[in-house]
């Protein structure tokens, strides 16, 4: 029960952060008249005319993945006519983002104010990236599925050094680095470094057949 209120009160402090950082950050807030981001138009024009019946990339052409639209299209039917579904689905992304760098933060100690700390200064650091600005850019809809596998990763070499990855671990990386792709496939350059260092860690423990049974799972 205690670690369950725990886990509620961390979820909460993400949700209110969250809240904060988009309002502040993002152009789709109520805090701001109009976005003048040409590419947030170019991604709802090109959603609205995909839930019109037009096939992407045959009937309308924009150069992003396909997963990039599906979550502007989940914009649309929240709202329409205007950005509080962009607004809305950016909050719930960056809770994600928080809460996992929260989490990164308990598995190497277990005050409470490190993780929260952490997961602010996470915060502060994404919020104030050029790629930002104006809010709803790819690259911020790929923030909770870079850090979920580094959470996953971190955790279980921190937790078990001498296992290898489970099959639900490695299906969990492979979906992120899918959806990743199909947002914008040149942010998947994380999970080289994340292979590379797996790799590394199974030849110097000269278990060779470990490898070909990550990939496979992936």
């Amino acid at each position: 029960m205690k670690i369950r209120k725990r886990e509620i009160c961390t979820l909460l402090i993400c949700i209110v952060s969250a809240v904060f950082f988009i309002t502040v950050n993002s152009k789709n807030s109520f805090l701001y008249s109009f976005n003048n981001n040409a590419d947030i138009h170019c991604f709802l024009t090109t959603s609205r005319c995909m839930l019109r019946g037009d096939i992407l990339y045959r009937d309308v052409y924009e150069h992003r993945g396909t997963v990039n639209y599906y979550i502007y299209c989940i914009a649309l039917l929240i709202s329409k006519h205007s950005f509080t579904g962009m607004y809305i689905v950016e909050i719930v992304f960056f809770t994600v983002y928080l809460y996992f760098a929260s989490k990164i933060a308990e598995l190497f100690s277990e005050r409470k104010v490190i993780s929260v700390l952490t997961m602010v200064f996470s915060g502060l650091l994404a919020a104030s990236l050029p790629f930002f600005s104006g809010g709803g850019e790819s690259e911020e809809f790929t923030l909770p599925f870079l850090i979920i596998p580094l959470y996953i990763i971190i955790g279980h070499f921190n937790k078990h050094p001498d296992e290898k990855l489970s099959f639900s671990a490695t299906a969990v990386t492979g979906v992120c680095f899918a959806v990743i792709f199909w947002i914008k496939y040149t942010l998947t350059g994380m999970f080289i470094g994340a292979v590379v260092g797996i790799v590394v860690v199974c030849v110097r423990r000269h278990k060779y057949k470990d490898i070909f049974i990550i990939i496979n799972n992936s």
